[in-house]
């Protein structure tokens, strides 16, 4: 009896790119034709045997940079740059509110950034949360992917946001990794949807921040429901 890898029954055109031989990288792509394939632009990627749409940035150099597409109302980094007057307190029920009793003295790297896309190592399949290239800071310091923080407060009252989103991507962040706190009386809280596709936070502290963990790195996988067409 012949059975279907399990790839191929849960995605129809498994096969049929494989045997296709879609290129792994952009790189790749760009060595199958040189003189076609020397523009910048969205191209199709396989990834664990399926394909992948990726941004393929500097097609004119050797070793091109890789991308992926993302909503950047939905994918934001915050640093809060406001203090509380009085830091022992938790106002508004700890909801955000610019009219707080607060001085404009908090993180020295206060910043609201937005990604439009983010930088993708295919083969270790890490997200690089530093590339700056198709990141807008709407105002303050450039605030990585996926990190955020306050010196708002030294309640359990974090104000410092992020948003990662990788719907629409066939993304998904890995389940085991986590985020880590650092500063002083640090505070987060983590809301994973969307099998793992959307993450938020809320994080901070006196001073405090959170990241992805930095000796794993923002690692992400193929997420299955959404090349399926589910959510």
């Amino acid at each position: 009896m012949t059975h279907t890898p399990i790839d191929a029954q849960l995605h129809p055109l498994h096969i049929s790119q494989v045997a296709g031989g879609l290129p792994a990288t952009c790189q790749e792509i760009r060595a199958q034709n040189i003189a076609t394939h020397s523009v910048d632009g969205n191209y199709t990627v396989l990834l664990d045997g399926f394909p992948v749409t990726v941004y393929c940035h500097r097609m004119n150099e050797t070793i091109p940079k890789s991308y992926i597409n993302l909503n950047p109302a939905t994918n934001f980094a915050e640093v809060y740059g406001k203090r509380l007057i009085y830091p022992h307190t938790c106002p508004f029920n700890g909801e955000r509110n610019d009219s707080c009793q607060c001085s404009d003295d908090g993180d020295a790297n206060a910043g609201m950034t937005h990604f439009r896309k983010v930088r993708v190592d295919l083969l270790n399949r890490k997200i690089n949360i530093n590339d700056m290239t198709f990141a807008d800071t709407l105002h303050g310091s450039y605030v990585p992917y996926g990190t955020a923080g306050d010196c708002y407060s030294m309640k359990d009252c974090p104000q410092g946001r992020f948003s990662v989103d990788l719907r629409g991507t066939g993304l998904r962040i890995v389940d085991d990794l986590q985020w880590e706190d650092k500063g002083h009386r640090t505070t987060s809280r983590i809301d994973r949807s969307s099998n793992n596709a959307v993450i938020e936070g809320r994080c901070g502290g006196y001073c405090g921040k959170c990241a992805p963990d930095k000796y794993k790195g923002l690692v992400f996988s193929i997420d299955q429901r959404q090349l399926n067409g589910g959510s």
